[in-house]
């Protein structure tokens, strides 16, 4: 499904300025906080809200610096998708199997870009190196 929108919600910056900026790590995590229908014109889309947090560490692991975004993104597809997106979202609070991978990439590959900004202007390295890999992540949970 094609993203045809977004807008950025909120962004929260909090650095630990006393402990210098040698980052020693890297922890970005994702959240889908809602997913609804929206009505735009005479075209129904998709409204994912997500979070995603950076947040930098030193070498002890402790908090060096948090990056946080908030974001709206709209995708098209077809009302029959969508519809059924929206009904597991609300039933379960989550994404069909079929939908979910492709979903998750997108949401995560334009909030990442959307977050680089920030960290570039507060001269962080890029936060990269984060995929999300569903599989991995659902055989975790079951452990």
């Amino acid at each position: 499904m094609p993203i045809v929108g977004k807008a950025i919600t909120d962004v929260r910056i909090k650095i630990d300025s006393k402990e210098g900026d040698k980052a020693g790590g890297i922890q970005n995590n994702m959240l889908i906080r809602d997913i609804e229908e929206k009505k735009m014109d005479k075209n129904t889309l998709l409204l994912i809200s997500c979070n995603l947090v950076t947040t930098y560490l030193k070498a002890e692991n402790k908090p060096l610096a948090q990056f946080m975004i908030s974001e709206d993104l709209y995708f098209s597809g077809k009302d029959k998708e969508l519809k059924e997106i929206v009904d597991e979202w609300k039933k379960n609070k989550k994404l069909p199997k079929d939908a979910e991978e492709g979903l998750v990439q997108s949401v995560n590959t334009i909030c990442m870009y959307d977050l680089q900004f920030f960290t570039n202007r507060m001269g962080f390295p890029p936060p990269t190196g984060f995929s999300f890999n569903i599989d991995k992540a659902e055989k975790k949970k079951k452990k």
